[in-house]
């Protein structure tokens, strides 16, 4: 469960508010069904957005004094790091917080490449039926989708869903929003981390429905 006082099983530095409603919907839910035991932890929100990648010690460093774990996650894109890969970046983030004497196997840091949407690729057709469900609606097919890249942003050609998912996810998703005529919100992202299955999340290569 998310608690503000200690102890704190896992404290988790996250760079906006998406990702942390995310975050905290598949946790706890993870957490209702069994799937993991209970734990305390606690989301930090950091002011420096993706960029926390930099110097995550800085806004860590209060909660080393305990043993426990530590998740560090941002978008790749906009983190000032773009021309690194990102799974050396995550090394980096790793190698920040072995410095400060946390243990190496307490620490995982995640750079979502580009963006924080692409964990929805795997899982187009679901997103995609559950945002259609808010509205009431049937659920929007990929044409309709495209059709409004070039609103939120998207200026090249994008050839069919799977591209789209892949080089623009986070405008991909804001289309999908337009067409159903939903606002962004966090709270969104919330109900999508407490819903959608973790494990097809994690499965790369797909929009098939899941």
């Amino acid at each position: 469960m998310i608690v503000d006082e200690p102890p704190f099983d896992l404290v988790a530095l996250l760079s906006d508010s998406d990702l942390q409603r995310l975050i905290e919907g598949l946790i706890e839910r993870a957490q209702e069904r069994g799937c993991v035991r209970e734990i305390r932890w606690y989301p930090i929100r950091d002011a420096s957005r993706d960029a926390l990648c930099k110097r995550p010690d800085g806004v860590l460093r209060p909660f080393f004094a305990e043993e426990r774990c530590f998740l560090v996650a941002w978008d790749h894109e906009g983190s000032g790091r773009e021309t690194t890969p990102p799974a050396q970046v995550e090394a980096e983030v790793v190698r920040n917080l072995v410095r400060s004497g946390i243990p190496e196997d307490r620490i995982l840091a995640v750079a979502q490449s580009p963006e924080l949407e692409i964990v929805f690729a795997p899982v187009w057709e679901r997103v995609k039926q559950l945002m259609a469900r808010k509205r009431g609606v049937l659920t929007p097919g990929d044409d309709a989708v495209l059709g409004q890249m070039s609103a939120v942003g998207v200026t090249e050609h994008v050839q069919g869903i799977e591209e789209a998912l892949r080089r623009f996810p986070k405008e991909t998703v804001l289309a999908l929003m337009r067409v159903l005529h939903l606002r962004h919100s966090a709270a969104l992202y919330r109900d999508l981390g407490a819903t959608l299955s973790l494990p097809r999340m994690k499965t790369p290569g797909s929009t098939a429905g899941r």
